[in-house]
């Protein structure tokens, strides 16, 4: 749905988005936060070109979000350090939403800016094969989401083009909206990180119609347990 014009994609804008993404959630709230973490695509845009173009040809006929996060922005992310050429990382994160059908992850990382410079938090993108899937998502609500935890337990080599300083990500993706054309890339930086949150509000929002609907069908089959109606839509105080 964010996915760029020129790459085959429609690159719906907002409003689209907040109404696929609620429709999805009446049915299945699972279903609606994969398509969630699918729309993130258009943040990886904001990494680096070789990278960028890198993933691009991986995913081709790809079924799947092309890249999903994990602890990006947590207080508790990963370990790196810098040596030449790129970075050694390791640690674990969190929810890792859609990660069982992705073929690259963006994961949070934290090193020492008096050795490497920079801000002392950044990310890196790995490939599929450099991360460990945990088998820790047990949960009641949004159970189908596969949203566990990553983990690389003994380092790992990650090139410098696929890293990027947390400081830099605000100006790249503001200007995304001038390499890219379609609603989703006619917005500044700062209002794409409003259609995040607005089409994660737009996963609860179709849930609650969801339970709704399904309240008021169930009403007028279900008699009240201690009332004396017919059934719970002829109560008084069900309309």
């Amino acid at each position: 749905m964010t996915t760029p014009v020129e790459w085959g994609g429609t690159a719906l804008g907002a409003r689209d988005l907040v109404e696929v993404v609620a429709a999805l959630g009446e049915g299945d709230g699972s279903a609606a936060w994969s398509a969630f973490v699918g729309v993130g695509l258009r943040n990886f845009l904001g990494l680096q070109p070789e990278l960028i173009e890198e993933i691009r040809k991986d995913v081709e006929g790809w079924v799947g979000p092309a890249l999903v996060g994990a602890s990006v922005f947590a207080t508790t992310v990963g370990d790196a350090r810098k040596v030449d050429g790129g970075w050694m990382v390791s640690g674990r994160w969190a929810f890792g939403s859609g990660c069982k059908h992705a073929r690259w992850a963006m994961v949070g990382i934290a090193f020492d800016p008096a050795e490497a410079g920079g801000t002392g938090r950044g990310v890196v993108v790995l490939e599929r094969e450099q991360f460990e899937i945990l088998d820790d998502w047990h949960v009641m609500g949004l159970s189908g989401t596969s949203s566990n935890s990553l983990r690389v337990t003994e380092e790992i080599f990650v090139p410098d083009y696929r890293f990027l300083d947390l400081v830099e990500f605000p100006p790249r993706l503001d200007q995304i909206r001038h390499d890219y054309t379609g609603a989703a890339f006619q917005q500044s930086g700062r209002a794409l990180l409003m259609t995040v949150s607005l089409s994660s509000t737009a996963i609860t929002l179709g849930m609650a119609r969801g339970a709704l609907s399904c309240f008021a069908e169930q009403a007028i089959k279900r008699k009240p347990f201690t009332l004396p109606y017919p059934s719970v839509a002829d109560m008084a105080s069900c309309p």
